[in-house]
């Protein structure tokens, strides 16, 4: 199946649902299950990476798998972070526009209505 890569900005309602879902997860006693078996894992890529004779591609497949294994580790924290910083860039920027002023035809009714200039 392959994946739509048309739209590379994710849905920041659904990355703020994912954070909390992680925060979640985390929490339980089975994720220490889940990143002893990611330990695990990334100890026997470590060792194989130590041996000699590992060809160039061998050797970078390895390194990659052992940086997705380091992103799974820090997802949670770094998607919470992540969704933070989008809140309170989102709240600096209201802050600093103020009070919006629109002009249209139903602000124009509203004028009218309040009795014009006083």
């Amino acid at each position: 199946m392959r994946r739509d890569t048309t739209d590379p900005a994710p849905d920041r309602d659904q990355l703020l649902a994912d954070a909390h879902a992680l925060q979640r997860l985390v929490a339980y006693q089975e994720w220490a299950v889940f990143e002893r078996v990611l330990d695990a894992h990334a100890d026997r890529i470590t060792a194989e990476l130590c041996q000699r004779g590992l060809d160039h591609g061998a050797t970078e497949q390895l390194r990659g798998e052992l940086a997705g294994i380091g992103l799974v580790r820090t997802l949670p924290a770094d998607l919470q972070r992540a969704v933070e910083d989008h809140d309170a860039i989102a709240a600096r920027e209201a802050a600093v526009a103020g009070p919006q002023v629109v002009f249209g035809p139903d602000s124009f009714a509203a004028y009218q209505q309040s009795g014009g200039p006083r």
